[in-house]
């Protein structure tokens, strides 16, 4: 009896494993079919607060609905990295061509620090234009391996070097370690660019979600620097992590990304709800915000609703946020990661 249970429990296993590819296949195969037959499939649109959904984005929604898929704070930590992990994998298409890709560890703040460096094949400049990610999952989840493939993407379509950073997760290690070892990164890159083969000052901080807000912190902790980045290229970034925006209700629930899971998240991310006022947690919270605005490198945001209406405060208040909309040939990718989410994280 005991082996007929074996012998069932790994058939399960392996019918939840092809079932997960074909419903790879078939988000993939979204990315790609026709928008009139996507408009089928899906039905009728949805629209929230005056702003219809993506059709691929609604027909992918509809497809994690119908496979029981469950949301991320009922999961467990060790469960939802597996599980976000290969999401990522299943959504991220076949890998772009690149040159080169090296692992490494660098000294950290708590121990060897990995991170993965990706050059663009057929690269004539002698110091690359290097994009600095850190990715998202909302300092709980995510992985140098569940990003490769986004990662070779943003390296073959832009030409720059990608440097991936595993930064250390919550709940094991809590803040400020994620943000320590975004800091250090961005300082052992900047310090070691020309031995890289990268220039200095042409390094963009980037991000997705979570991985967002480290790198628009990243930005504030080094503007006074030798090299401070260039440009900040975050997607879809948690800004403050307090906000209660109308779309934390309207969008709370059916959009793949839950209120209820970033609410999780940021428990298992902070020591205590107080840090939300920390503006490293919350970075539109930075007392002198207005005047980093003046100070600060260029932005191309992919943002949320509500994301901009505190950056129009600030220009109202006399500050001078410079934002633009990142380049729609990236948009892909953006729709890949979020399909949809509550609120700006």
């Amino acid at each position: 009896m005991p082996a007929r249970r074996g012998h069932a429990r790994k058939s399960a296993m392996e019918l939840k494993e092809i079932a997960r590819q074909l419903q790879g296949m078939t988000a993939n195969l979204a990315l790609r079919m026709p928008i009139s037959w996507v408009n089928l499939l899906a039905g009728p649109q949805i629209t929230v607060d005056g702003r219809t959904l993506d059709s691929r984005t609604q027909w992918f929604l509809k497809l994690l609905a119908s496979s029981g898929q469950q949301p991320l704070h009922r999961l467990g930590v060790a469960q939802a990295r597996a599980e976000f992990d290969l999401f990522q994998k299943m959504m991220s298409g076949g890998p772009a061509p690149v040159g080169e890709i090296v692992d490494r560890t660098i000294a950290g703040p708590g121990g060897r620090l990995r991170v993965r460096i990706y050059r663009p094949a057929d690269s004539v400049a002698r110091l690359l234009p290097t994009i600095l990610y850190f990715h998202g999952g909302g300092w709980v989840i995510g992985s140098l391996e569940a990003y490769d493939l986004p990662c070779r993407f943003f390296c073959a379509r832009t030409g720059c070097a990608v440097v991936a950073v595993d930064y250390r997760l919550a709940p094991e290690h809590k803040f400020p370690a994620a943000l320590d070892d975004a800091v250090a990164a961005f300082r052992w890159l900047a310090g070691e660019a020309v031995e890289l083969g990268i220039d200095p000052d042409r390094i963009v901080v980037a991000g997705d979600s979570a991985g967002g807000t480290l790198a628009t912190v990243v930005a504030q902790l080094v503007r006074g620097e030798l090299h401070p980045p260039c440009l900040q290229w975050l997607i879809y970034p948690a800004t403050d992590l307090g906000a209660d925006t109308p779309s934390h209700s309207s969008c709370g629930q059916g959009f793949l990304l839950t209120h209820d899971d970033m609410e999780w998240m940021r428990g298992l991310y902070l020591n205590d709800l107080a840090e939300i006022a920390d503006p490293r947690v919350s970075p539109l919270r930075s007392p002198d915000l207005a005047g980093d605005l003046h100070r600060r490198p260029r932005s191309a945001a992919r943002r949320g609703p509500g994301l901009c209406r505190p950056a129009a405060r600030s220009r109202r208040q006399g500050g001078a946020p410079r934002v633009r909309i990142a380049d729609p040939r990236l948009r892909r990718h953006a729709r890949r990661l979020a399909g949809g989410g509550a609120g700006d994280g």
